[in-house]
């Protein structure tokens, strides 16, 4: 089995043919970026990461954000099956796994999936912030209409700081 990994600009054909709105494709770019610099540093660090396959996955993880708003419990899956139709399999197994609560059902395996759900995590709209803002966003946003994602919110948040640290090589704790 084949298995295709799209360059850059593949990628930002896909997001058109798929009607991503501009406002997701700015953030999947940002999300890109965060995720490069942070396999680059990880490499730094002697660490081995496939980054034509980070790219790829940064920036098609929210093919199918627009069309999940309406039930969160849906996103990630509708951009799994239509990568894979693609011969996409790896960057379909990173989108699969970059929702929340994959960190709960401890999914997360490979380093490019740990970079791109962690820099999903870190950045909103299109600006990279902290784990805080972004939970507090995610909290507001989603959380308050819904007890069931609220709960996913908080027991993922402590999850993701685990990840930052194992990412960012940090071992002091947090405050």
């Amino acid at each position: 089995m084949s298995d295709k990994v799209p360059n850059e600009e593949e990628c930002m054909e896909l997001l058109k043919q798929y009607n991503v709105p501009e406002n997701i494709v700015r953030h999947s770019i940002k999300v890109k970026e965060l995720a490069l610099q942070l396999a680059e540093d990880l490499e730094r660090r002697g660490i081995k990461v496939n980054k034509k396959l980070v790219i790829a996955a940064a920036l098609l993880h929210d093919l199918d954000k627009a069309e999940s708003l309406a039930n969160y419990f849906t996103h990630g899956e509708k951009a799994y099956e239509e990568l894979k139709k693609l011969g996409m399999h790896k960057v379909a197994e990173i989108v699969k796994k970059h929702v929340l609560e994959a960190i709960l059902r401890d999914e997360l395996k490979t380093i490019e999936e740990k970079i791109v759900y962690y820099a999903d995590k870190r950045v909103m709209h299109d600006r990279i912030v902290s784990l805080d803002e972004r939970f507090a966003y995610l909290r507001k946003r989603y959380g308050l209409k819904d007890k069931r994602l609220m709960e996913i919110i908080d027991k993922s948040y402590t999850k993701v700081i685990e990840l930052e640290r194992e990412l960012l090589g940090w071992k002091k704790k947090r405050d």
